[in-house]
Parts: structure tokens; sequence; C-alpha cells
């Protein structure tokens, strides 16, 4: 904070009243917020995929474990799945 004031005097404009610093801080808050929140939530979309990659994965193998299941009972149906 004190090297925007020294930056502002330097320049020629007036010196910061204790105001100006609550609001300067307000606004770094909010952006600090803000900035934190894109963080956490691209963490949790990347999360998300993840989880919907593995749920994807899973079903294919149950569905070709079923399929695998139906051509030892039933051979003649293979002929069906080859096509």
């Amino acid at each position: 904070m004190q090297f925007i004031t020294n930056l502002l005097v330097g320049l020629g404009m007036v010196e910061l009243a204790l105001v100006d610093y609550f609001v300067m801080g307000e606004a770094i808050g909010i952006v600090a917020t803000l900035v934190v929140s894109f963080y956490y939530s691209r963490k949790q979309m990347q999360k998300l995929s993840i989880d919907i990659e593995t749920k994807i994965l899973n079903d294919v193998d149950e569905r070709l474990h079923e399929i695998t299941r139906i051509g030892v009972e039933r051979p003649e149906l293979i002929k069906v799945i080859q096509v």
C-alpha cells in the first residue's frame, strides 16, 4: 500500500485517506476471492471429468463381460455379435 501511496504522490496526486485504503483492500479482496473460486472450480471440473470417464469405462467393461458370458452360454449368438 505504501508503494501505491508513494507512486500517487510522486505523480502529483493527492495522498490517500484511510477510507481509500479500505476501498483498495476491498477491491483486492474481491479479486482474490474470484481467483480462488475459479481455481477450485477448475479443479472440481477436472475431478468430475475423471469420475465420468471412470464410470464410462466401467460400464463398457461390464457390457463386454456380459456379452462374453452370453457368447459362452449360447455359441449360436456369436454370429450376431460378429456382424
